[in-house]
């Protein structure tokens, strides 16, 4: 049989997790807007030190979410639930609806901006996306110009129209 106490300290146990999984997704964004500054001032060694501040906080978040699944399961047989057999399939909102008022609501409040944070830092990657997308389609024009003579993509001349680079190409250029 499951104490009040007990279950107080799991509950108190999953919203510490869910608090430091919260900071996790903040360091999350910085790191992502680091990178998009230093994508914006082509600065490829902050690039790589935010990429690698991301694999740090993913490791660390990774931690973080193996302790809020064994919770979930714990407190899910405290609550007397049936429990998945996948650990991340507890469903916090079915543990809220379960616990005190109290309880409950603090774990539905932290759980609520764990998800707006995590939705944050989502549009934020998919920005990052789009960002090395349009660099990519960029650098393959810039080298298609440098390379390919015949074959070269149209861009803008000294009048302002739209036409081939014809046999130039920018490394005959500059030499």
């Amino acid at each position: 049989m499951t104490t009040s106490a007990q279950l107080t300290s799991l509950a108190d146990d999953m919203a510490g997790v869910l608090e430091g999984l919260c900071g996790i997704q903040d360091r999350f964004l910085a790191a992502i807007e680091q990178k998009l500054e230093a994508m914006r001032r082509c600065d490829v060694s902050a690039m790589s030190a935010a990429s690698a501040l991301e694999g740090e906080l993913a490791a660390d978040a990774s931690l973080l979410d193996e302790r809020r699944c064994w919770l979930a399961v714990e407190l899910s047989k405290a609550l007397g639930l049936q429990i998945p057999p996948r650990a991340d399939s507890v469903s916090l909102r079915s543990l809220c609806s379960r616990l005190d008022a109290a309880r409950g609501g603090r774990l539905a409040e932290v759980g609520a901006r764990l998800r707006e944070k995590m939705l944050r830092v989502a549009e934020s990657n998919r920005v990052v996306d789009l960002v090395c997308r349009e660099m990519m389609a960029h650098f393959k024009a810039m080298f298609g110009a440098m390379i390919l003579a015949d074959e070269s993509p149209k861009t803008y001349s000294h009048r302002g129209a739209i036409e081939s680079r014809g046999q130039v190409s920018v490394l005959d250029a500059v030499g």
